[in-house]
């Protein structure tokens, strides 16, 4: 069985001993975070917006405050190292995890098997037609409304991840909901605004759900 505890709160909750552990925290509670990976100083050279700097140092600083959470002892330094296609990956595959990060919000997920995750701000000043024919695959329908495409976004980028052979995100080359994957998606609140949310992980898992919710977020 693949249990999938959904835990909105700013400090994870403690996980059960097996299966898929999600976490969700408001960037802001770990925005002075200083996480000490070695991959994480060639993660981050390359960013020049400081608020998207902000973002990737506080979602490693939860990743390791889930990780101790989680496994009940500290992240060693070298724990966490990207693949040849940019993927984060525990050495050894001694677990499986996914992040995703807007600029509210952080989401984590610990699992025993391959898993994806994302997470997205529905946002009502874009082009939705000219985005639902970017994303759209061939003879895929998606809903002309924001929360349709996001959540249709979310599945496709949480897939990405899910498989991690690419670096490159094409979402016309995925398929929602294929034989080869399962998804779930949820939309949150929290304030004024909406997010569609979305996990991928192997198509032949029972799944039990279990939902903790922060009193700042919908869900």
């Amino acid at each position: 069985m693949l249990l999938l505890s959904l835990s909105f709160e700013p400090q994870a909750t403690s996980p059960k001993a097996h299966g898929t552990i999600k976490s969700i925290a408001k960037t802001n509670d770990f925005i002075h975070s200083k996480p000490d990976f070695v991959f994480l100083e060639e993660d981050v050279k390359s960013i020049s917006s400081s608020s998207l700097l902000c973002q990737k140092m506080a979602l490693w600083g939860f990743w390791g405050q889930s990780y101790k959470n989680v496994f009940k002892k500290y992240p060693s330094k070298d724990l966490i190292y990207k693949d040849s296609n940019g993927k984060p990956r525990a050495k050894n595959d001694e677990f499986f995890f996914s992040v995703s990060h807007t600029k509210d919000l952080l989401a984590i997920v610990f699992s025993n098997s391959s898993v994806g995750i994302d997470i997205e701000q529905h946002k009502e000043n874009i082009n939705l037609e000219k985005l639902i024919k970017r994303v759209s695959a061939k003879n895929e329908i998606i809903k002309n409304d924001v929360g349709s495409f996001f959540d249709v976004w979310t599945k496709k980028e949480a897939i990405f991840k899910f498989h991690g052979t690419s670096s490159t995100f094409i979402p016309k080359n995925i398929i929602c909901d294929g034989a080869y994957n399962n998804t779930k998606t949820y939309r949150l609140k929290f304030l004024d605004k909406t997010y569609s949310l979305s996990i991928a992980f192997k198509f032949d898992f029972d799944c039990k759900i279990q939902i903790n919710c922060h009193k700042d977020i919908i869900f």
